[in-house]
């Protein structure tokens, strides 16, 4: 659900960005972007989905208003921090990918650790997860070598250095 969430306001925050004035300030790194956004999320579900599992005291009310607030207000910082990142001047789509990527993982690790029960689910859990880390950094090539590419961008060099590489 955060992972949802995380991608609705991405994709707002990127319809609303071409409105907006970009700001001076420089973006952090991918990796980093992909690292904040993946613990948030995780925080964030973790919260809701996991923390009654641990102490079923709440997961009757009124303590299970703790973790659902809880979950609130870790996307409401998310949502603040992707806005301020995607308003620098060298936001890229390497970033766009490290937003979706560290949610993603994050969601595939709560999920695996809430739906099995068993060491064969596990294994199957963490085999697909496997496979989509393997098709992001696939798929992180990709993005990285259009964005390198000078015949696709005016400045192809410095963009690449934007992205970390």
């Amino acid at each position: 659900m955060i992972a949802l969430i995380l991608v609705v306001v991405a994709l707002f925050v990127l319809l609303k960005q071409t409105s907006r004035a970009k700001s001076q300030g420089n973006a952090p790194s991918p990796l980093m972007v992909m690292l904040i956004i993946g613990i948030g999320a995780f925080v964030g579900q973790a919260l809701a989905s996991l923390l009654w599992r641990l102490q079923p005291a709440f997961a009757a009310f009124p303590l299970v208003l703790f973790p659902l607030l809880g979950t609130l207000l870790v996307i409401a910082a998310m949502i603040w921090l992707v806005r301020r990142f995607a308003q620098a001047h060298n936001w890229t789509d390497c970033h766009h990918l490290a937003l979706a990527s560290g949610a993603l993982i994050a969601h595939i690790v709560v999920g695996g650790l809430i739906f099995s029960d068993t060491m064969a689910e596990g294994m199957a859990i963490a085999a697909l997860g496997l496979v989509v880390i393997i098709l992001l950094m696939l798929f992180a090539i990709q993005v990285r070598n259009r964005v390198t590419d000078p015949m696709k961008s005016d400045d192809g060099a410095s963009e690449a250095a934007r992205c970390g590489t």
